[in-house]
């Protein structure tokens, strides 16, 4: 992925503007070349709060993981990343920012090229465009959290 000049401090002064620890914008999709792939864009949108996040993620209705700013303190209290899961690291660690209260700001720009290829994770794992073990990640991911989660996000997968 390639980040869009002056993206990271674009972040971090809407984060400071925002007073917000957790931030995030668009993406345009690129091929392997920088290329652009006609419409397959990324436009976000703000959630109402942190229960609105959390029926995105587990609905698979999202995709802001590599176009976010978080501050440090907020993923040191979150517990960083579980080294223990070999897929969805970043949803499990958002997951457990929205279940503290914490929702993302969104920024309308279009802060990075999501470089699509051959050696994408989810390509080489056989999970590019395959919903159903995108589906089966967020199950074992919503089992993780089921006590939380039950009275805010009800399993629809």
């Amino acid at each position: 992925d390639v980040l869009i000049q002056n993206s990271l401090k674009t972040l971090f002064e809407f984060s400071e503007q925002q007073k917000a620890d957790w931030v995030y914008g668009d993406f345009l999709r690129t091929n392997v070349n920088l290329s652009y792939l006609l419409g397959q864009d990324y436009y976000g949108h703000q959630f109402g709060n942190s229960g609105d996040l959390l029926t995105s993620i587990f609905s698979g209705e999202h995709f802001f993981q590599q176009n976010c700013f978080y501050r440090k303190q907020l993923f040191d209290a979150a517990g960083g990343f579980d080294e223990k899961i070999q897929f969805c690291e970043d949803l499990d660690l958002f997951v457990r920012f929205a279940l503290t209260g914490y929702n993302p700001k969104y920024l309308p720009v279009s802060l990075y090229l999501h470089r699509f290829h051959e050696n994408n994770m989810s390509k080489v794992y056989g999970r590019e465009n395959n919903f159903e073990a995108h589906k089966e990640d967020l199950k074992t991911l919503y089992e993780k959290y089921r006590k939380s989660l039950k009275t805010l996000v009800p399993l629809k997968l």
